[in-house]
């Protein structure tokens, strides 16, 4: 700033750096608060990912002793003379995403017909 300005402009040039200092301060508390966001969020996906960690390991130590206990109880079974019932296991059920997810795969992985000009369950004219 030169000291040669009309005290006028001097006025309108320090309004003008007000208004520009403003504008930065308040555009830094809103960055500021996205990166306090930004950390929140990351804070929460690591919590998140330990709770699915632990979760898995209570799991599979679970799965693990349920097999345990079900060799015991057929060995004993076995010791005893009765016979082996071959049970059907129920199958995991998926969730609704899962099973939406499915069924998109299989429809974009089907082949396309051979012959396009045949509508399904429309027969063949025969040759003459």
């Amino acid at each position: 700033m030169t000291t040669n300005h009309h005290p006028q402009q001097l006025i309108s040039e320090v309004q003008l750096f007000r208004i520009r200092v403003a504008t930065a301060e308040s555009e830094l508390k809103v960055i500021r608060e996205q990166a306090r966001e930004a950390k929140r969020q990351r804070k929460e996906a690591k919590q998140i990912a330990r709770r699915a960690k632990r979760q898995f390991k209570r799991s599979k130590a679970e799965l693990f002793e349920l097999k345990e206990a079900l060799t015991k109880a057929e060995g004993e079974l076995s010791k005893v003379g009765g016979r082996l019932v071959k049970l059907k296991m129920p199958k995991a059920a998926l969730s609704k995403k899962a099973k939406s997810n499915n069924s998109k795969v299989r429809t974009q992985a089907r082949p396309q017909s051979q012959r396009p000009g045949r509508a399904r369950g429309a027969k063949a004219i025969p040759k003459i």
